[in-house]
């Protein structure tokens, strides 16, 4: 097979003449690395080995690079997200809150260090939960008003529970 360059056109009967005949034929790319193999110096034993371990650990390292990427594109695990409504989402975020609350109270339930602490924390927090509310008119007489009644039944509680006991002892 033969590669004609446009300078040789010019020049045809000049290279027939000359026998040149290398320059318009196909050169033949795998002798071409052969000879620049055959050419090039002779490698010892213990270079080759330090080359071949070089070139295994960048394999390694590319081998580990292509597998995170592999693993960047596959879908994460866990399960998949829910098509919900804004108040489905909301009643189970209300539900989460609600057992999480559950299993705090349980655990606060169990230590007594713990059950001063979270009562003392709630009272606090009771007490500035007022102190806003009293800052409204209308609320705060509302808060006066459950209090009277709360002390009502409270100081009711106390004398019927004084009864109980007083009867129970006659009998």
């Amino acid at each position: 097979m033969f590669f004609v360059q446009p300078q040789l056109i010019l020049c045809f009967p000049l290279y027939l003449l000359l026998g040149i005949r290398p320059l318009l034929c196909a050169t033949n790319e795998d002798n071409s690395l052969d000879l620049e193999l055959r050419l090039a110096p002779p490698r010892t034993d213990k270079s080759s080995k330090e080359a071949t371990q070089i070139a295994d650990q960048s394999l390694k390292q590319l081998q580990g690079h292509f597998q995170t990427l592999d693993r960047g594109m596959k879908r994460k695990g866990g399960r998949p997200r829910l098509d919900l409504t804004e108040e489905e989402r909301t009643e189970r975020k209300k539900k989460r809150i609600q057992v999480k609350n559950r299993k705090y109270r349980e655990s606060v339930n169990q230590n007594p260090e713990l059950r001063e602490k979270h009562l003392k924390r709630k009272r606090e927090h009771q007490a500035k939960a007022i102190k806003i509310q009293m800052q409204d008119p209308k609320r705060s007489a509302e808060i006066r008003e459950r209090r009277r009644r709360n002390k009502r039944a409270y100081i009711a509680r106390k004398k019927l529970k004084k009864l109980n006991e007083k009867s129970n002892l006659q009998e």
